[in-house]
């Protein structure tokens, strides 16, 4: 295991909120486990889901504090601005349709965002974010969590540590068969993939 962590320095840690992350919800819990893997974040607020009874589940489950556990995205950006102690980014794990709009409020609270792939829907959206964060001043990250995998961070560890020669050609496949054309059952929030 020191393999896989070794090459993160000592830090201190990061009080993050999360947008998304319910139940049911996909990605999440990759994110979580990268969070949990890097030993630099706590989850200390969120809005997790739109269905209350989800969110206050799921925020138990993460053991948030009652009054920080949101829901809507909207209040969480209003109160976390608000606070002595806000958090210190937010982390957007909604549906992909539904990245935007949280990313324009915490950005505007200027509160640091990193946001799972897709970022947007359309490259306008895209452009105002930049602008936005540039504007406030403010973090503002895509994630691509396959760097976050145990494998891609041992063989990170391995080339750095020389135990694999000059590298000249590395070939890498992310198969997601699941995702192929003509396989049934794919939800709208996939349909950026097509």
């Amino acid at each position: 295991m020191a393999r896989l962590t070794g090459d993160i320095p000592g830090k201190r840690r990061l009080k993050v909120g999360m947008v998304g992350g319910g139940q049911g919800a996909y990605f999440a819990s990759y994110h979580r486990a990268a969070m949990r893997l890097c030993n630099r974040f706590d989850i200390v607020a969120g809005a997790f889901s739109a269905d209350a009874d989800k969110c206050r589940e799921a925020g138990a489950a993460l053991t948030i504090e009652p009054e920080r556990i949101y829901l809507s995205f909207e209040d969480m950006a209003a109160a976390e601005s608000r606070r002595p102690d806000p958090i210190e980014a937010v982390v957007i794990v909604t549906p992909n349709h539904l990245h935007f709009e949280p990313c324009r409020l915490f950005l505007e609270a200027g509160i640091p965002v990193i946001c799972d792939k897709p970022l947007v829907n359309h490259p306008d959206e895209a452009r105002e974010l930049a602008s936005l964060a540039e504007r406030h001043g403010t973090f503002f990250a895509l994630t691509y969590t396959y760097q976050g995998y145990p494998m891609v961070r041992d063989a990170r560890s391995r080339i750095q540590a020389g135990e694999l020669g000059e590298l000249r050609f590395l070939y890498v496949e992310y198969l997601l068969e699941w995702l192929a054309p003509g396989v049934s059952g794919l939800s709208n929030s996939l349909a950026w993939r097509g």
